[in-house]
Protein backbone atom coordinates (compact mmCIF):
# COMPACT_ATOMS: atom_id res chain seq x y z
CA UNK A 1 0.00 0.00 0.00
CA UNK A 2 1.33 3.28 -0.75
CA UNK A 3 1.13 6.09 1.67
CA UNK A 4 0.85 9.89 0.17
CA UNK A 5 3.00 12.27 2.41
CA UNK A 6 1.93 15.88 2.60
CA UNK A 7 4.44 17.98 0.34
CA UNK A 8 6.97 19.20 2.59
CA UNK A 9 7.71 15.73 4.38
CA UNK A 10 7.68 14.36 0.21
CA UNK A 11 10.02 17.40 -0.72
CA UNK A 12 12.31 16.27 2.60
CA UNK A 13 13.04 12.97 1.34
CA UNK A 14 13.59 13.15 -2.51
CA UNK A 15 15.70 16.06 -1.71
CA UNK A 16 17.64 15.12 1.38
CA UNK A 17 20.91 13.33 -0.58
CA UNK A 18 21.01 16.86 -2.91
CA UNK A 19 20.54 18.96 0.22
CA UNK A 20 22.96 16.86 2.14
CA UNK A 21 25.65 18.44 -0.63
CA UNK A 22 25.22 21.73 0.53
CA UNK A 23 26.34 20.75 4.06
CA UNK A 24 26.31 23.81 5.84
CA UNK A 25 23.98 25.73 3.10
CA UNK A 26 26.80 27.63 1.86
CA UNK A 27 25.37 27.31 -1.40
CA UNK A 28 22.41 29.21 -0.42
CA UNK A 29 23.35 32.08 0.86
CA UNK A 30 21.33 34.77 -1.39
CA UNK A 31 24.37 36.89 -1.25
CA UNK A 32 26.85 36.56 -4.13
CA UNK A 33 29.91 39.02 -5.60
CA UNK A 34 29.29 37.25 -9.26
CA UNK A 35 27.32 39.72 -10.93
CA UNK A 36 26.15 36.66 -13.43
CA UNK A 37 24.92 34.20 -10.94
CA UNK A 38 21.22 34.46 -10.69
CA UNK A 39 20.24 31.62 -8.63
CA UNK A 40 21.03 28.72 -6.82
CA UNK A 41 19.44 25.52 -7.30
CA UNK A 42 19.63 21.92 -6.21
CA UNK A 43 17.64 19.44 -7.16
CA UNK A 44 17.64 15.97 -9.16
CA UNK A 45 15.49 14.34 -11.87
CA UNK A 46 14.29 10.86 -10.03
CA UNK A 47 12.98 8.10 -12.86
CA UNK A 48 11.52 6.23 -10.06
CA UNK A 49 9.26 9.23 -8.76
CA UNK A 50 5.71 10.97 -10.72
CA UNK A 51 6.73 14.49 -9.23
CA UNK A 52 9.86 16.33 -9.13
CA UNK A 53 11.10 18.75 -7.28
CA UNK A 54 13.79 21.18 -7.26
CA UNK A 55 14.73 23.83 -4.50
CA UNK A 56 15.35 27.17 -5.77
CA UNK A 57 17.46 30.57 -4.15
CA UNK A 58 17.43 33.92 -5.86
CA UNK A 59 20.64 35.38 -5.15
CA UNK A 60 21.55 39.04 -4.82
CA UNK A 61 24.85 41.09 -5.08
CA UNK A 62 27.00 41.97 -2.09
CA UNK A 63 25.79 45.48 -1.09
CA UNK A 64 22.32 45.55 -2.31
CA UNK A 65 19.77 45.47 0.62
CA UNK A 66 18.05 42.35 1.29
CA UNK A 67 14.24 42.57 0.02
CA UNK A 68 11.88 39.73 -0.80
CA UNK A 69 12.25 38.91 -4.80
CA UNK A 70 9.78 38.20 -7.36
CA UNK A 71 9.20 34.16 -7.48
CA UNK A 72 10.68 33.23 -10.42
CA UNK A 73 9.24 30.94 -13.39
CA UNK A 74 11.26 27.47 -13.49
CA UNK A 75 11.05 25.04 -16.20
CA UNK A 76 12.32 21.56 -18.08
CA UNK A 77 12.98 21.39 -21.70
CA UNK A 78 13.00 17.36 -22.66
CA UNK A 79 15.94 18.32 -25.05
CA UNK A 80 15.42 15.50 -27.59
CA UNK A 81 11.79 16.36 -28.30
CA UNK A 82 11.77 20.30 -27.24
CA UNK A 83 8.86 19.01 -24.78
CA UNK A 84 8.89 21.77 -22.40
CA UNK A 85 6.98 21.69 -18.88
CA UNK A 86 6.29 24.79 -16.45
CA UNK A 87 7.25 23.95 -12.61
CA UNK A 88 4.53 25.32 -9.83
CA UNK A 89 5.75 26.76 -6.62
CA UNK A 90 5.83 26.21 -3.19
CA UNK A 91 7.16 27.49 -0.04
CA UNK A 92 7.74 25.15 2.80
CA UNK A 93 9.17 25.16 6.27
CA UNK A 94 12.54 22.85 6.02
CA UNK A 95 13.56 20.40 8.92
CA UNK A 96 16.22 23.30 10.06
CA UNK A 97 12.96 25.86 10.97
CA UNK A 98 13.97 27.93 7.57
CA UNK A 99 11.58 28.43 4.64
CA UNK A 100 12.23 26.74 1.30
CA UNK A 101 11.19 27.87 -2.25
CA UNK A 102 10.72 24.49 -3.64
CA UNK A 103 9.18 23.93 -7.10
CA UNK A 104 7.54 21.25 -8.57
CA UNK A 105 6.35 18.97 -11.55
CA UNK A 106 4.69 16.05 -12.12
CA UNK A 107 6.40 14.12 -15.05
CA UNK A 108 8.21 11.44 -15.03
CA UNK A 109 12.09 11.79 -16.32
CA UNK A 110 12.67 9.21 -19.35
CA UNK A 111 16.22 6.88 -18.80
CA UNK A 112 18.94 8.50 -21.70
CA UNK A 113 17.30 11.61 -21.68
CA UNK A 114 18.67 15.37 -21.26
CA UNK A 115 16.77 17.69 -19.42
CA UNK A 116 17.24 21.32 -19.13
CA UNK A 117 16.31 23.17 -16.25
CA UNK A 118 15.72 26.78 -16.57
CA UNK A 119 15.18 29.55 -13.49
CA UNK A 120 14.14 32.87 -15.16
CA UNK A 121 13.42 36.09 -13.08
CA UNK A 122 11.41 39.00 -14.29
CA UNK A 123 14.67 41.27 -15.74
CA UNK A 124 15.32 37.91 -18.12
CA UNK A 125 18.11 36.80 -15.59
CA UNK A 126 18.03 33.17 -16.29
CA UNK A 127 20.30 30.09 -14.32
CA UNK A 128 20.62 26.82 -16.60
CA UNK A 129 21.36 23.59 -15.89
CA UNK A 130 21.64 20.31 -17.81
CA UNK A 131 21.57 16.68 -17.18
CA UNK A 132 21.51 13.45 -18.47
CA UNK A 133 19.09 10.91 -16.50
CA UNK A 134 21.54 7.43 -17.01
CA UNK A 135 20.34 5.48 -19.97
CA UNK A 136 18.90 1.90 -19.02
CA UNK A 137 21.03 -0.63 -18.90
CA UNK A 138 20.16 -4.71 -19.70
CA UNK A 139 20.93 -7.30 -17.70
CA UNK A 140 22.84 -10.62 -19.02
CA UNK A 141 23.26 -13.64 -16.40
CA UNK A 142 25.38 -16.46 -15.92
CA UNK A 143 25.01 -20.00 -15.54
CA UNK A 144 25.00 -21.08 -12.49
CA UNK A 145 28.25 -22.80 -11.19
CA UNK A 146 30.10 -24.17 -7.96
CA UNK A 147 32.44 -22.22 -6.24
CA UNK A 148 35.96 -23.63 -4.38
CA UNK A 149 34.19 -23.18 -1.46
CA UNK A 150 31.49 -25.27 -2.90
CA UNK A 151 28.79 -22.76 -3.02
CA UNK A 152 26.43 -22.78 -6.31
CA UNK A 153 27.17 -18.55 -7.54
CA UNK A 154 25.94 -17.17 -10.53
CA UNK A 155 27.31 -13.69 -12.22
CA UNK A 156 24.98 -11.26 -13.38
CA UNK A 157 26.72 -8.72 -15.72
CA UNK A 158 24.84 -5.15 -16.32
CA UNK A 159 25.54 -3.79 -19.52
CA UNK A 160 26.74 -0.20 -20.26
CA UNK A 161 27.50 0.47 -16.90
CA UNK A 162 31.15 1.57 -16.09
CA UNK A 163 31.16 1.69 -12.33
CA UNK A 164 29.48 0.15 -9.93
CA UNK A 165 25.58 1.31 -9.57
CA UNK A 166 24.93 3.63 -6.23
CA UNK A 167 22.69 1.25 -4.87
CA UNK A 168 22.30 -2.64 -5.58
CA UNK A 169 19.33 -4.45 -4.14
CA UNK A 170 18.25 -8.51 -4.77
CA UNK A 171 15.24 -9.81 -4.18
CA UNK A 172 14.38 -13.85 -4.22
CA UNK A 173 10.97 -14.45 -4.69
CA UNK A 174 9.60 -17.81 -3.01
CA UNK A 175 6.44 -20.03 -2.13
CA UNK A 176 6.70 -22.01 1.39
CA UNK A 177 4.87 -25.27 0.47
CA UNK A 178 0.69 -25.27 1.27
CA UNK A 179 1.00 -21.21 0.93
CA UNK A 180 -1.28 -19.80 -1.58
CA UNK A 181 0.65 -16.41 -2.17
CA UNK A 182 4.53 -16.01 -3.24
CA UNK A 183 6.29 -13.96 -0.94
CA UNK A 184 9.67 -11.61 -1.87
CA UNK A 185 12.80 -11.64 0.41
CA UNK A 186 15.23 -8.83 -0.23
CA UNK A 187 19.19 -8.18 0.35
CA UNK A 188 21.06 -5.49 0.05
CA UNK A 189 23.64 -6.07 -2.11
CA UNK A 190 27.20 -5.13 -0.89
CA UNK A 191 29.57 -7.15 -2.92
CA UNK A 192 31.31 -4.41 -4.82
CA UNK A 193 31.26 -6.16 -8.48
CA UNK A 194 33.74 -6.03 -10.86
CA UNK A 195 34.09 -4.23 -14.53
CA UNK A 196 33.59 -6.21 -17.25
CA UNK A 197 34.48 -5.37 -20.79
CA UNK A 198 30.64 -4.47 -21.60
CA UNK A 199 29.71 -3.74 -18.08
CA UNK A 200 29.57 -4.41 -14.71
CA UNK A 201 29.49 -7.53 -13.04
CA UNK A 202 28.67 -9.25 -9.76
CA UNK A 203 28.63 -12.15 -8.39
CA UNK A 204 25.39 -13.67 -7.13
CA UNK A 205 26.21 -16.60 -4.20
CA UNK A 206 22.65 -18.58 -4.61
CA UNK A 207 23.89 -20.93 -1.92
CA UNK A 208 24.48 -18.27 0.98
CA UNK A 209 21.43 -16.46 0.22
CA UNK A 210 19.67 -19.98 0.46
CA UNK A 211 20.97 -20.16 4.24
CA UNK A 212 20.11 -16.79 5.00
CA UNK A 213 16.23 -17.05 3.90
CA UNK A 214 15.59 -20.47 5.78
CA UNK A 215 16.84 -18.61 8.71
CA UNK A 216 14.57 -15.83 8.07
CA UNK A 217 11.63 -17.81 7.55
CA UNK A 218 12.81 -20.11 10.51
CA UNK A 219 13.11 -22.98 8.56
CA UNK A 220 15.88 -26.17 8.97
CA UNK A 221 19.59 -25.33 7.47
CA UNK A 222 18.41 -29.05 5.10
CA UNK A 223 14.57 -27.66 4.27
CA UNK A 224 14.78 -27.91 0.44
CA UNK A 225 10.50 -27.08 0.41
CA UNK A 226 10.38 -23.65 0.02
CA UNK A 227 9.91 -23.09 -3.96
CA UNK A 228 12.34 -20.30 -6.09
CA UNK A 229 10.29 -18.39 -8.82
CA UNK A 230 12.87 -16.09 -9.99
CA UNK A 231 15.22 -13.39 -8.92
CA UNK A 232 15.38 -9.54 -9.61
CA UNK A 233 17.56 -7.22 -9.25
CA UNK A 234 17.20 -3.52 -8.47
CA UNK A 235 19.82 -0.86 -9.15
CA UNK A 236 19.96 2.88 -8.49
CA UNK A 237 22.42 4.69 -11.12
CA UNK A 238 23.32 8.39 -10.75
CA UNK A 239 24.43 11.24 -13.58
CA UNK A 240 27.81 12.51 -13.86
CA UNK A 241 26.96 15.44 -11.70
CA UNK A 242 27.36 12.85 -8.85
CA UNK A 243 31.15 12.27 -8.71
CA UNK A 244 32.21 15.97 -8.60
CA UNK A 245 28.92 17.49 -6.38
CA UNK A 246 31.01 20.06 -5.10
CA UNK A 247 32.37 21.41 -7.94
CA UNK A 248 28.94 21.10 -10.90
CA UNK A 249 30.06 21.80 -14.43
CA UNK A 250 27.07 21.74 -15.82
CA UNK A 251 25.50 25.02 -13.88
CA UNK A 252 25.49 28.14 -16.15
CA UNK A 253 24.97 31.52 -14.21
CA UNK A 254 24.31 30.37 -11.25
CA UNK A 255 25.65 27.87 -8.48
CA UNK A 256 24.06 24.63 -6.43
CA UNK A 257 23.57 21.04 -8.06
CA UNK A 258 21.07 19.61 -10.70
CA UNK A 259 21.54 15.88 -11.44
CA UNK A 260 19.32 12.62 -12.17
CA UNK A 261 19.27 8.93 -10.90
CA UNK A 262 17.37 6.23 -12.57
CA UNK A 263 16.48 3.10 -10.98
CA UNK A 264 16.35 -0.16 -12.65
CA UNK A 265 14.78 -3.84 -11.87
CA UNK A 266 15.61 -6.80 -14.30
CA UNK A 267 14.07 -10.28 -13.43
CA UNK A 268 15.62 -13.71 -14.02
CA UNK A 269 14.59 -17.26 -13.15
CA UNK A 270 16.85 -20.83 -12.73
CA UNK A 271 16.48 -23.80 -14.72
CA UNK A 272 14.73 -26.59 -12.90
CA UNK A 273 18.42 -28.20 -12.71
CA UNK A 274 20.19 -25.17 -10.86
CA UNK A 275 16.97 -24.81 -8.55
CA UNK A 276 17.27 -28.01 -7.15
CA UNK A 277 21.20 -28.18 -6.96
CA UNK A 278 21.15 -25.06 -4.93
CA UNK A 279 18.47 -26.49 -2.69
CA UNK A 280 15.33 -24.97 -3.64
CA UNK A 281 12.18 -26.58 -4.49
CA UNK A 282 10.76 -26.16 -8.32
CA UNK A 283 7.92 -23.49 -8.57
CA UNK A 284 4.33 -25.19 -8.59
CA UNK A 285 2.84 -26.30 -11.43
Amino acid sequence: MRTLLPLPIRVAILLLPALMLGACDAAFDPVTESETAFFAVYGFLDTAADTQFVRVSPLRPLLEAAADPPVPRVSTTLLETGERVAWQDSLVRLDDGAAGLLFFARFRAHPGSRYRLEVRRADDGLTQAVTRVPPSPTLRTGVVTRAPTGDFVQEVTWTGLTRRPADATLRYHLVRPGAAEAEVVTFTFNETGMPAPDGWTFTVNLSQDRFAILNLLDRPPLDTTIALLGLDMEIRERSEEWLRPDAPLNILNGFGFFGAVATFSRGWTLDSTATVQVGFALPPP
